[in-house]
């Protein structure tokens, strides 16, 4: 082979060798020759749950006279968003029942029965006048028997009303409240069963 020849060969390899140190900084501009050829790792993708910041409010249907069916309020899961989970350390002035009010009857429009504490649904109520009917029982061991209630508006954190009950029996507390959204707390100690009545004036129905 003569020198002629050689000398093209050695030209055409040296072209080529440029070309694949060349090629990552052309097609990856911007990217060091050591990290464009690389494969890229794969995303993993997160599920992010959003929390609403307005909780779903239950409206408590107006019974009829007619055929009066009380809604079943119910506890949730849900409340980590709730302003007000704890109770005050002295309940003792939640411990007697309001005065009996200038109403002749009353009827029964919303309750909430269980065997232990929890937070309830939002849920509202469209009387102006109304009173919550507390009773606590307990069978297996009634002298440690203890419930405590908070009735709280979810979007100001006011206590609208509380109840406190040592041993079995009940107490009556009035509220004044209408259309607000409203949740209910509950905690027992050796209850066997807490049926809270929700009450209006009959002749608000």
């Amino acid at each position: 082979m003569d020198h002629g020849n050689l000398a093209i060969i050695l030209a055409a390899a040296a072209v080529i060798a440029g070309f694949f140190l060349l090629a990552p900084a052309l097609l990856f501009p911007g990217v060091p020759p050591d990290q464009a050829a690389a494969t890229p790792s794969p995303v993993t993708t997160v599920p992010v749950l959003v929390t609403p910041t307005r909780l779903p409010v239950t409206p408590v249907p107006s019974p009829t006279p007619e055929g009066i069916t009380p809604y079943r309020i119910t506890y949730t899961g849900y409340y980590s968003s709730y302003p007000v989970v704890f109770f005050p350390t002295d309940m003792a002035s939640y411990r007697e029942s309001d005065p009996s009010w200038r109403f002749n009857s009353s009827v029964r429009f919303a309750y909430l029965e269980e065997n232990h504490g929890g937070f309830t649904t939002v849920f509202s109520v469209p009387y102006p006048v109304w009173r919550i009917n507390c009773t606590l029982s307990a069978w297996r061991n009634p002298e440690q028997a203890h419930l405590r209630l908070l009735l709280v508006d979810v979007e100001t954190g006011t206590t609208f009303e509380g109840i406190e009950i040592r041993t079995p029996g009940a107490v009556v507390k009035n509220v004044q409240s209408r259309f607000r959204p409203l949740y209910l707390i509950v905690s027992t100690d050796d209850v066997d069963r807490v049926f809270v009545s929700l009450e209006a004036p009959a002749e608000y129905l």
